[in-house]
């Protein structure tokens, strides 16, 4: 059983009790006239319950409602609901960031961010050659996101976390856009600008027999090949 005195009650409330609008309105909600209640403890009229002699005042009022016969102590249900109106409800908490939400380093991002921060980095990874192909740049980072940042870690020697930490952020704007990317055995094919493997094209292949191939000069060095390819 709660036992609240009326010293406890002072100490509670020694920053003072507003009698405004939304205290009286929890009041009502308690069972009792909020208003009357905090107009009759408002001794100086002021607009807040503060200071001992008011406090015993207000106190007083709740002990009314009390049946435990004793005017220093309340312990009935419904006086202990009242002091509990009383009290101004928590603040809501600010938005955290990923690193409140994830357990994450500040500026990081992980699965079940939301926001442009997430669509700018799926962007990159996109743009990176990491595609992804369900739901695309979507602002969400969920399941599809967390694989292809893995893999983008992976890929780039760091420990596959699936979550975008700072290093990883700072690897991802320096990735190379996937168009620009040659590969390997480019350099060996075209050793002194001359191509020294021949490719063959399936779809000449298939047309003109397994003979056909591509000419050499239809191929660039950086190993595309020409619009003019016969």
């Amino acid at each position: 059983m709660t036992k609240i005195s009326s010293r406890d009650f002072q100490q509670d409330f020694k920053s003072g009790i507003k009698n405004d609008t939304a205290t009286q309105e929890r009041l009502n909600k308690a069972g009792v006239d909020g208003k009357k209640m905090l107009d009759g403890a408002d001794t100086n009229k002021d607009g807040k319950i503060e200071g001992a002699e008011e406090l015993k005042g207000l106190f007083k009022k709740i002990d009314d409602y009390d049946k435990d016969g004793k005017r220093s102590t309340v312990t009935g249900a419904k006086p202990v609901a009242l002091i509990n109106a009383l009290k101004a409800p928590a603040a809501p908490a600010a938005p955290a960031g990923p690193a409140d939400l994830y357990g994450a380093e500040p500026g990081a991002l992980a699965k079940g961010a939301k926001g442009p921060e997430v669509k700018a980095a799926q962007e990159k990874l996109i743009k990176a050659g990491y595609d992804l192909p369900r739901f695309g740049a979507d602002g969400d980072y969920g399941d599809e996101m967390k694989s292809a940042v893995k893999q983008f870690q992976t890929d780039n020697k760091q420990a596959p976390t699936g979550d975008l930490d700072v290093a990883t952020l700072e690897k991802l704007d320096k990735a190379p856009a996937a168009s620009a990317v040659q590969f390997p055995e480019y350099g060996e094919m075209f050793k002194d600008g001359v191509m020294q493997t021949v490719v063959a094209n399936e779809e000449a292949s298939c047309r003109r027999g397994p003979t056909a191939l591509l000419r050499p000069s239809t191929m660039s060095k950086a190993g595309h090949v020409g619009k003019n390819t016969r």
